[in-house]
């Protein structure tokens, strides 16, 4: 700023010329316009040649520098501070430099000078907490301006504090921390020096104020490894009763399958102990699981059967009807009991009852189970029952079960007002006729009116050694054909029948 107005003025000289305005040359938009009070040129008599001061602020020249003398160097610059304001502290601070000829002498002094209060003003925009201060010294030690502002030392000089007698000549730049010469009390200092310009700027701070970043930041830091610590133990904690866990559920699971081995065992044992064949299929019709039973049933052993489809361990020729049914079964919820021929390992066609069930295994998965019950003897015995029941095991004949069986039914298709009646023959010795039959030709008549006898019913009769019992018939030419055939059967038998060296002969009763 000097320098610049100093090339004006010597620009004005050189043209002889009046000195111009050098605060034209800034712009009026310039901050040099608002720091500065007035620029002033001297010669070297001490007396003003050229002036210039803003509108907003006229202060007077300052007075006596014609007899300072300018300083021998061009690039020496005093700095120095005037018309203090006892209250407030607010002064005037003069930046001067010598001016210098075309001959290289010094020719005058060139003097700028500034309001020192608006530098109060930007010192005091930093916070630095209750007792922190931001002060510009001269190199002399003058205290030029400070924020927050402190009158009585304005324009006293601090050369005998430690900053000027230890730490500035060791360092330009630096740190301490020492007991302040204001009000006694012990603070952090940090200090730079201005290029170079004959300026010092320290700023002080109380301690807990200057170190409440740092604390906070040591807080936080020791904040953050308490929480990572308590992090890291916690994960320990959890990866140590995990570990605790994983070891006490690997206890449980193997006591589990060791009683899972029991278990099965005993299932084992219980399906072994039933004789009656019982086998478990997945959904894909694989056998799961057997008894001893089922095995000897299909011929195979256990080991071969399980894995393996039904229908290679069962009869093929109804496999489709067990599919069928056991989709019925999957899809439903009740069980399906079917009868069946199936044929065995050995080959051999059974006759079984097959009760197909579902269930659901520990992954919830649906399974068939069957079970087989033969009832291929039980059904002989029924058959066998059946005919004891309606046949005579002598003659093989219809017995008296099935004559009153065709006579309710006779009975209950008989309409209303018909007559009905029943033929009843005693033979005492009928059971001779076929032999007489078979060996003389003379009892064929006997035979034959027997057999004529019998022919006549309409429903099965019955022959036993003391009679013999025909069923019902009521019409016009049955009951024509019954009556002939019942008085020849009457004198055929009256009289004495030989057959063979044997003599037979049956009475007609009635």
């Amino acid at each position: 700023m000097l320098q610049q107005a100093e090339r004006g003025f010597a620009e004005d000289a050189a043209r002889r010329r009046a000195p111009s305005d050098p605060l034209a040359n800034f712009g009026a938009n310039s901050l040099a316009r608002e720091y500065l009070l007035g620029i002033h040129l001297y010669d070297r008599a001490g007396r003003l040649l050229a002036s210039s001061t803003p509108a907003h602020a006229a202060p007077a020249p300052p007075a006596g520098l014609a007899h300072r003398p300018p300083a021998p160097s061009r690039a020496s610059l005093r700095i120095s501070v005037s018309d203090v304001d006892p209250v407030s502290g607010r002064g005037i601070v003069n930046f001067s430099r010598p001016t210098f000829g075309a001959d290289g002498k010094p020719s005058g002094t060139i003097v700028a000078q500034a309001d020192a209060q608006r530098f109060e003003r930007i010192y005091s925009l930093v916070e630095l907490g209750k007792g922190g201060s931001v002060t510009r010294f001269n190199r002399d030690g003058t205290m030029l301006v400070r924020g927050p502002q402190y009158p009585k030392g304005i324009g006293r000089s601090f050369i005998d504090t430690v900053l000027f007698r230890h730490y500035l000549p060791m360092s330009e730049r630096g740190a301490f921390a020492a007991v302040s010469p204001i009000d006694g009390k012990r603070r952090l200092y940090g200090y730079d020096a201005v290029g170079d310009f004959p300026l010092v700027i320290i700023t002080g701070m109380d301690r807990k104020d200057a170190l409440a970043d740092w604390y906070g930041r040591a807080w936080t830091t020791a904040l953050s490894l308490l929480c990572i610590s308590l992090a890291v133990v916690f994960l320990a904690w959890r990866v140590a009763r995990d570990s605790a866990r994983n070891a006490q559920l690997i206890g449980q699971l193997a006591a589990s399958e060791a009683r899972a081995e029991k278990s099965a065992d005993y299932l084992a044992s219980i399906l072994n102990s039933v004789g009656t064949p019982i086998w478990v299929l997945d959904s894909a019709g694989r056998i799961v699981m057997l008894n001893d039973a089922f095995s000897r049933f299909a011929g195979r052993s256990a080991a071969e059967l399980v894995g393996r489809h039904e229908r290679d361990a069962l009869d093929p020729a109804n496999a489709d009807e067990r599919d069928s049914r056991y989709q019925d079964v999957l899809q439903g919820t009740r069980s399906r009991e079917a009868i069946t021929d199936i044929e065995d390992g050995g080959g051999e066609r059974r006759t079984v009852i097959q009760l197909s069930s579902k269930l659901l295994d520990q992954a919830g998965q649906a399974q068939i189970v069957s079970v087989l019950t033969d009832i291929t003897e039980r059904q002989k015995a029924e058959r066998r029952l059946t005919y004891v029941a309606n046949f005579d095991l002598l003659t093989g004949l219809p017995n008296q079960v099935q004559f009153r069986r065709a006579l309710d039914a006779e009975l209950a298709a008989a309409a209303p007002g018909a007559s009905f009646g029943t033929l009843a023959v005693s033979l005492e010795r009928v059971q001779e006729f076929p032999t007489c039959s078979a060996t003389a030709p003379a009892t064929a008549p006997c035979s034959r009116s027997v057999t004529c006898s019998i022919r006549c019913g309409r429903a099965p009769k019955r022959l036993r050694a003391s009679r013999a019992t025909s069923s019902p018939c009521w019409s016009t030419p049955a009951r024509a054909a019954l009556s002939w055939s019942s008085t020849q059967l009457n004198c055929t038998s009256a009289w004495p029948a030989r057959c063979g060296s044997t003599g037979a002969s049956s009475t007609s009763t009635r």
